[in-house]
C-alpha cells in the first residue's frame, strides 16, 4: 500500500508539468486559451501575470481580513489571501478521471492525450445516449469508453461527478497520502494525466459551467465568478445575479446560462423521471452542474441547493421558482458541526471560529466555511439526500454533482500548501467515500464516478516570493493615464483576474488606442513591500526586486486568431 501511494504521488508531481506539444496533444499554451475564450462574453485585453504572481481586491489587503497559516508545524505569518485565475500550470493542471467498478462503461488506463472540462459532458452523454448539450465545445472522450458499454446501450443507474473546488494537482501534491480515496479513483480508473483547464478567468463558476455544458465561456456566457455586462455598464455575478434595488431580497438564478446542461438534457430526455441533485455550497457552483431546472423547456423542479449567502448559520436553500430543496437540508444549521472540531476556547489551528458573546456563543461564519465542519455538514445532510430521494433505486439513471467549496476557502484563507487544507482535503477525501460507498449499495454497485476540478491555484506569494497587486488600483492608474474626459464615462470598465473590459470609444476619444494601453501594462510594475507580501523583508534579503515588472504576456483580443 506505501509502495502504491508513494508511486501516485510521483505520478501527481509528474504530471504538474507542462507537456510538449506532438502530435497527440498534451498541453495548451496560454495563447491558445485566450483564443479559446475570447467571444462576445470576454474582454478585450487578455493578461498573464508572472507566474506566481496575481491580483486582490482592494479589501483584501487589509489586516483584518489576513490569516496566518501552519506549514509543516511552522507558523506562518498573517498575510493576504492566495487565489487563482490565470493561465499556468498551478491553475490549470487538475484531475479528470471516470471510473466504474464493472467496467462495462469505462476502460480503465493512464492516457497521455489530452482533455478538457469541456470533454466531461460529451462523454457522459455518449454513456448515456443522448446528444452533448452545447452546439460547440468538446469532444468524447473515446480512450475512455469501454467497447461494451456501446453493445449494451444501458446507462449505470446513478453518475456521481465531484467537481472539487481547488484540487488541482498542485493540491494533491501538496498532500501525500492525506487523498487516499481520490488517488484510489486516479490508480483504478480512466485517468487523463494531461487534463488541462482550457479557459480564462480560471474561476468556480467558468469551471462549473464548462463541465456541466461542454462548451466554452463565448457559448455559455459565464465568464468569471463576476463579468462584465455590456448592457449595463457594470460587473455582476454570474448564476448568482441579484438585480434590482433590494438586490438581497432576490435569489440566485440560472437566467444568464445560455447553454444546456447535461443534467438538462437529461431530465427531458427520460420526462423527469431521474432524480437530479446538485449540492454546492454557492450558487455559481450548483446552478452551474444542476443546469436551469423548471426554467428549461418542458423540465421539472430539480434538486439544487447551496448554503445561505444571507444568513451567518451554515442553513441551506434554493431559488424556488426553478428547484426544489431535499428535506435534509432544511433547518440544518452548522453550528454542531463545528462543535465537533474546536478546541474549548473555539479555536481550530489557533483560528477562532466561535465568538463568545454575552448571551450565548456564535459561529463566525467568514471562517467555518475553510474548515472541515463544512465538509462534515454537507456530507451528513448529502447522505440523507441520497437516502431520501432514493437516489440508485430504480432503473432510470440518476445524476448526482458534488462540489466540495471548504477546500477552495481553506486554499484562499491559508495557502493550499497549508496543514489546515491538508486536513480540509482529506476531509472532503473520507466525505467523497461515504458518499460512493452508500450510491454502490442503493444502486448495487450500478454506478459511475467523475472525479475532477474546476480549477487550481497559485502557491502562496510568501512561500513564492511572487507578487500582488490592487486590481482597482490598476484600473484607477489605467484611467488616470488613458480618461482624461470628464465626462463620467471610464475608458477602463473592469479588470478581472486575467481580462480587462475596455470602451474603446472613450479611449480612441481621448486619442489613445488599444495599442497604447498593452504597452503600458507591460512595464506596469509591483511592488515586493507591505501590504503585498507579508515576508517581503525576507524575499529582499533573497535578492527579489523592490519593484518588478508584473505582467509576463498583454494580448488584445482583436490580435488572436480563431482556432
Amino acid at each position: 500500500m506505501n509502495r502504491m501511494l508513494v508511486g501516485l504521488g510521483s505520478l501527481i508531481l509528474s504530471s504538474l508539468a507542462v507537456a510538449k506539444s506532438s502530435e497527440s496533444k498534451t498541453s495548451l499554451t496560454p495563447r491558445e486559451i485566450f483564443r479559446k475564450t475570447a467571444g462576445q462574453w470576454s474582454g478585450d485585453i487578455f493578461l498573464l501575470p508572472k507566474k506566481g504572481n496575481y491580483m486582490l481586491e482592494t479589501r483584501e489587503f487589509e489586516p483584518r481580513f489576513w490569516h496566518k497559516s501552519h506549514l509543516k508545524g511552522e507558523l506562518i505569518p498573517a498575510h493576504p489571501k492566495s487565489t487563482h485565475g490565470v493561465a499556468w500550470d498551478y491553475d490549470l493542471k487538475i484531475p479528470i478521471v471516470f471510473y466504474d467498478p464493472s467496467g462495462r462503461w469505462i476502460n480503465a488506463g493512464q492516457f497521455e492525450e489530452l482533455a478538457v472540462q469541456q470533454d466531461i459532458a460529451p462523454t457522459l452523454a455518449s454513456i448515456l445516449d443522448i446528444p452533448p448539450p452545447a452546439k460547440h465545445g468538446g469532444r468524447v472522450l473515446k480512450s475512455a469508453l469501454s467497447s461494451r458499454q456501446s453493445a449494451t446501450r444501458k446507462p449505470p443507474k446513478v453518475i456521481v461527478t465531484f467537481v472539487q473546488d481547488q484540487m488541482g494537482r498542485q493540491y494533491l501534491a501538496a498532500h501525500p497520502g492525506r487523498a487516499k480515496f481520490y488517488e484510489s479513483l486516479i490508480a483504478k480508473g480512466a485517468h487523463f494525466k494531461n487534463a488541462s483547464v482550457a479557459h480564462v478567468d480560471v474561476e468556480t463558476s467558468v469551471g462549473h459551467a464548462a463541465v456541466s455544458t461542454g462548451t466554452w465561456p463565448s457559448e455559455h456566457g459565464v465568464a468569471g465568478n463576476y463579468f462584465f455586462h455590456g448592457g449595463l455598464w457594470r460587473q455582476i455575478a454570474a448564476l448568482g445575479i441579484q438585480l434590482g434595488p433590494d438586490a438581497s431580497s432576490k435569489s440566485p438564478n440560472p437566467n444568464f446560462l445560455f447553454s444546456p446542461t447535461l443534467s438538462d438534457v437529461w431530465s427531458i430526455a427520460r420526462k423527469n423521471k431521474p432524480v437530479i441533485l446538485a449540492v454546492a455550497p454557492v450558487p455559481r457552483a450548483a446552478i452551474a452542474m444542476g443546469g436551469h431546472g423548471a426554467l428549461f423547456k418542458d423540465s421539472a423542479k430539480t434538486y439544487v441547493t447551496w448554503m445561505n449567502q444571507f444568513g451567518s448559520d451554515g442553513s441551506w436553500t434554493t431559488e424556488e421558482g426553478n428547484y426544489q430543496l431535499p428535506s435534509s437540508f432544511k433547518g440544518q444549521l452548522i453550528e454542531p458541526w463545528v462543535k465537533d472540531i474546536v478546541d474549548k476556547e473555539g479555536r481550530w489551528y489557533g483560528h477562532l471560529l466561535v465568538k463568545s458573546g454575552e448571551k450565548s456563543k456564535e459561529v463566525d461564519d467568514d471562517l467555518i466555511s475553510a474548515t472541515p465542519a463544512a465538509v462534515h455538514q454537507q456530507s451528513a445532510l448529502t447522505l440523507k439526500a441520497i437516502e431520501e430521494l432514493k437516489i440508485g433505486i430504480d432503473e432510470e439513471t440518476d445524476l448526482l454533482w458534488l462540489n466540495t467549496k471548504a477546500t477552495d476557502f481553506c486554499g484562499h484563507a491559508f495557502g493550499y500548501e497549508s496543514d489546515e487544507c491538508g486536513d480540509v482535503l482529506t476531509a472532503a477525501d473520507d466525505a467523497a467515500k461515504k458518499i460512493i460507498d452508500l450510491v454502490e449499495k442503493q444502486s448495487g454497485g450500478d454506478f459511475m464516478v467523475v472525479l475532477t476540478a474546476d480549477h487550481g491555484a497559485a502557491p502562496m506569494p510568501e512561500l513564492s516570493g511572487a507578487y500582488r497587486i490592487d486590481k482597482s488600483k490598476l484600473r484607477s492608474d489605467l484611467n488616470s493615464t488613458f480618461d482624461k474626459r470628464d465626462n463620467n464615462i471610464e475608458a477602463i470598465q473592469v479588470v478581472t483576474s486575467s481580462q480587462i473590459y475596455v470602451n474603446e470609444g472613450e479611449l480612441m476619444a481621448n486619442g489613445f488606442t488599444m495599442q497604447d494601453v498593452a504597452k503600458y501594462l507591460r512595464s506596469y510594475k509591483a511592488k515586493m513591500d507591505l501590504p503585498f507580501n507579508a515576508r517581503h523583508e525576507f524575499w529582499l534579503k533573497k535578492g527579489k526586486l523592490r519593484d518588478a515588472v508584473f505582467f509576463e504576456d498583454v494580448v488584445l483580443k482583436s490580435d488572436l486568431k480563431p482556432m
